[in-house]
C-alpha cells in the first residue's frame, strides 16, 4: 500500500529486518515517488513505470532476484 508516513514505514521495515524477516518492495510509481521508495527498501526493490511493465517483467525479475539472493550455486 501507499504510505503517507515514510518515517514510520521505515521504522516498521527496520524492525522486521531486525527480526530476520526479508522485505522486498514492489512499486509502480512516478519519478517523484521513487526517491522515497528507494529510501524504504534500499536495493531490495523493484520499481516499474507502468502496470504493463509489472505484467511483462515482474516474474522474470523475481526469479532472478530470488535465485541470486537465496539459491547458492
Amino acid at each position: 500500500g501507499e504510505t503517507d508516513n515514510g518515517k514510520h514505514c521505515l521504522e516498521l521495515i527496520t524492525k522486521l529486518r531486525q527480526q530476520g524477516v526479508h522485505t522486498l518492495g514492489i512499486s509502480v510509481c512516478d519519478s517523484s515517488s521513487k526517491r522515497q521508495f528507494k529510501t524504504l527498501f534500499g536495493t531490495d526493490k523493484f520499481i516499474y513505470d507502468t502496470e504493463e511493465d509489472v505484467k511483462q517483467k515482474l516474474a522474470a525479475d523475481l526469479t532472478a532476484y530470488l535465485s541470486n539472493k537465496f539459491m547458492r550455486r
